[in-house]
């Protein structure tokens, strides 16, 4: 561990004494300005203070950010009662700002390919639609089961997904780029993901009470606890597009990826995906078809991922 997150880390448990102690006014209001990235002990100052749940998702969403988010310090955040709903904002909002960081660095760079041919993946196109019309929807619970924990490799604190999302990368070796971890959200995952250029990332969970799927979770195998704790739990949803874009470079073979990654401890984890290589993309553009379905179950190991063969 680096001294800078000892250091931080150590503010923070400071941070919570205090509050215990009733001495919030040696702190005052959080240090934050417009010049100045708001960070954990910002959070947590707000929040012993008295500010709403609400007050502070919308503080975190409009700033800019540098927190500690490693499993750790999200123990620690817990540990002080910060609500769940903050904790996702901040993993959000941090997520976001470091996919902006990436896209402004290099801008019309190696990556680029504006005006190229576009790819078009279409998903469940052979499957009929469902019953209201509504495209499917991947859910899957936001308590994360002992196994998946290890299969994961979490720490033994990490319990809970905060995000659920479809991707689209390029495992092509010439087509990567260099310092690929750090241009990908799903660079961090040491165990599955493999060396790519990450074509398109759709993280656009919401969370919703778990409660309402009571007939599902009535046909799931639960944690010891979790049956009776139902209206605490959330269950993650993810609508499936019927399509996916993207530009590539045409003439030349592109592998690709296609598959799904769930959110713990801060970082993006591969948990189902299926490749397609060799595919080429002529100057008029191309389709290829995909399935994604989203299974009956809650956990993680419930969706299926496989594109059509061609």
């Amino acid at each position: 561990m680096n001294s800078s997150a000892v250091t931080r880390r150590s503010c923070l448990t400071c941070l919570l004494a205090a509050a215990a102690l009733g001495a919030l006014l040696l702190f005052g209001p959080p240090v934050a300005s417009e010049d100045s990235p708001l960070t954990d002990e910002d959070v947590v100052r707000l929040f012993v203070s008295g500010s709403s749940t609400e007050e502070l998702i919308a503080l975190i969403g409009g700033s800019a950010v540098d927190f500690d988010l490693s499993a750790d310090m999200l123990e620690e955040l817990r540990l002080a009662g910060l609500p769940e709903q903050v904790i996702h904002a901040m993993v959000e909002r941090q997520t976001a700002q470091r996919a902006a960081e990436r896209a402004s660095d290099d801008p019309a760079g190696e990556d680029a390919v504006t005006g190229s041919p576009r790819l078009r993946v279409l998903i469940n196109s052979g499957k009929k639609a469902h019953k209201d019309g509504e495209p499917a929807t991947l859910r899957m619970l936001d308590a994360i089961e002992p196994q998946t924990v290890e299969a994961l490799e979490l720490g033994p604190q990490t319990r809970q997904f905060t995000g659920l999302a479809l991707f689209l990368t390029c495992r092509t070796a010439d087509h990567v780029p260099d310092h690929w971890r750090s241009r990908s959200p799903l660079g961090r995952d040491f165990r599955a993901a493999r060396r790519h250029r990450m074509l398109l990332f759709v993280p656009d969970a919401t969370l919703v009470p778990a409660g309402k799927f009571r007939e599902q979770m009535s046909k799931l195998a639960l944690l010891p606890g979790e049956r009776e704790n139902l209206p605490d739990l959330g269950v993650l949803e993810l609508e499936i597009p019927r399509s996916m874009e993207v530009e590539l470079h045409p003439g030349v073979a592109h592998d690709l990826t296609l598959g799904i990654a769930v959110q713990a401890g801060g970082r993006y984890y591969v948990t189902v995906s299926d490749d397609l290589d060799s595919v080429v993309v002529e100057e008029t553009g191309a389709e290829i078809e995909a399935e994604i379905t989203p299974g009956r179950g809650l956990r993680t190991t419930s969706p299926r991922v496989r594109f059509v063969p061609r």
